[in-house]
């Protein structure tokens, strides 16, 4: 697969452009740059290594219960593929992970 077949997946294209890892940490929200690691930018922009596949998704949280939406990347037009609930532990490590 040829890295960059998912031209509208613009952080993967950002980061395979990017410099070093410095230049791509800064694609990071402000606060939130020690969620991206240096070994990450490595893997993710290794020659050795192209995404399986690249999906969106969007989590809706409502008191205790999380769903999760998977989009379609990259179409005109916005497309919902599936909607889930969220397991309990799996919803606690997305509500953790952006902390």
């Amino acid at each position: 697969m040829d890295r960059f077949i998912c031209w509208n997946c613009g952080f993967i294209k950002a980061i395979s452009f990017a410099d070093d890892f410095e230049d791509a940490k800064k694609l990071m929200l402000d606060g939130y740059e020690d969620n991206f690691k240096e070994a990450d930018f490595e893997f993710i922009n290794s020659l050795d290594t192209s995404p399986n596949r690249v999906g969106q998704f969007t989590f809706f949280e409502y008191d205790e219960r999380t769903f999760v939406v998977m989009t379609s990347p990259g179409t005109k037009k916005l497309e919902v593929l599936a909607v889930d609930e969220l397991p309990t532990d799996i919803r606690n490590y997305f509500l953790q992970l952006a902390q």
